[in-house]
């Protein structure tokens, strides 16, 4: 179980420098969904939306008309619009099996913190959003909700478990 969650994790980085090695390994990072470990589910839902965001600017360049081969576009990976949408209902799968109304709860804050920021691109998963939202006990919807967080939960925070990973634990962006 942890090599399978700091795997995911380096991929949540990795997608951040150079997307395209990372679309093809998005279906067998797909079958983790069944696993029922917090925090396997946790790093998948921000893998998603690191990815859904990197792709989101893949789009916005291709949409734009640059070149997708030009040198002087680094961030510009040349994802055909076809891989994008492939990659975006891969994506969305995790995300709905994921992120439900009866979703442990560390993994419920964590996709309520890190998927908001997908919400303007994908506007059509707002009501998802909402409706974990608005399910979420209510410690974990004010914590979502803060915007001027205790002190010392400014940054993220170290989780106590089989893995010690950093996460945000207050505030969705």
């Amino acid at each position: 179980m942890v090599t399978r969650i700091k795997a995911i994790t380096v991929l949540s980085y990795l997608c951040r420098i150079r997307l395209e090695p990372i679309i093809p390994l998005l279906p067998i990072v797909e079958k983790q969904i069944y696993t029922e470990h917090w925090e396997l589910k946790g790093q998948l839902l921000i893998l998603a939306s690191n990815v859904l965001m990197q792709l989101n600017i893949q789009d916005e360049h291709a949409n734009d008309g640059r070149d997708s081969k030009s040198s002087s576009d680094e961030e510009n990976q040349g994802l055909s619009k076809k891989a994008i949408a492939e990659a975006t209902a891969i994506l969305f799968n995790i995300i709905y099996s994921i992120f439900t109304t009866d979703c442990p709860k560390a993994t419920t804050k964590i996709g309520l913190i890190y998927l908001a920021k997908i919400i303007d691109n994908y506007q059509d998963f707002t009501q998802k959003y909402l409706e974990v939202l608005l399910s979420a006990p209510e410690n974990i919807r004010s914590a979502i909700l803060e915007l001027e967080p205790l002190p010392g939960t400014e940054e993220e925070v170290y989780v106590s478990g089989a893995n010690t990973e950093k996460y945000r634990t207050y505030g969705a962006p």
